[in-house]
């Protein structure tokens, strides 16, 4: 038996360009498919200016697939005349939280503090009168400014013991509330 070795070549071309073309077939539609994967993405108010409804300054809380959580402040900057909304996102826990809270509420009596939040940091002023807003700036990393005027009924409706914490202090394993 005589093997005729172009006979034989041309068969494994042949072949290989018939699975060749088997692999492209089947994966065009890979190759082309503009649809991704699917991030989900749960928010919810934590706490707002005002208890019944919705008003800036309020605070978010987000849960996004693959992420960690975190909070953004939205709020009204009052930098300039012209008012534009701005925001400060930042990860934290209820602990953190509640802090942020008592290092704000001590912002109405003491002259001036400073607070790193992320790459951020609030500095506090207090108000020159009692009734008045406490005045908070918020320094962003890329060296631009806002700020924020809060007055102490809206801070207690916004991070006091009416906000809706995502996982109430009760829950918390092992300890107990009085």
């Amino acid at each position: 038996m005589k093997i005729n070795m172009s006979e034989n070549n041309s068969c494994i071309r042949n072949g290989f360009l018939w699975s060749l073309c088997l692999v492209l077939f089947l994966s065009a539609p890979l190759a082309y498919g503009q649809i991704g994967e699917v991030i989900q993405e749960n928010k919810m108010i934590v706490g707002s200016a005002r208890a019944t409804t919705l008003e800036l300054p309020f605070i978010e809380y987000a849960e996004v697939t693959d992420m960690p959580p975190y909070y953004t402040l939205w709020y009204w900057d009052d930098t300039t005349s012209d008012r534009k909304v701005r925001s400060l996102e930042f990860y934290a826990t209820d602990l953190e939280l509640d802090y942020l809270y008592n290092v704000l509420k001590e912002g109405f009596d003491l002259s001036m503090q400073r607070i790193e939040i992320g790459e951020s940091r609030l500095v506090t002023r207090r108000p020159l009168r009692p009734g008045q807003p406490l005045k908070i700036n918020i320094y962003y990393g890329d060296d631009s400014v806002g700020t924020l005027y809060l007055k102490k009924d809206a801070l207690e409706t916004l991070l006091g013991n009416t906000r809706n914490p995502v996982h109430s202090k009760a829950d918390l394993v092992g300890t107990t509330i009085e």
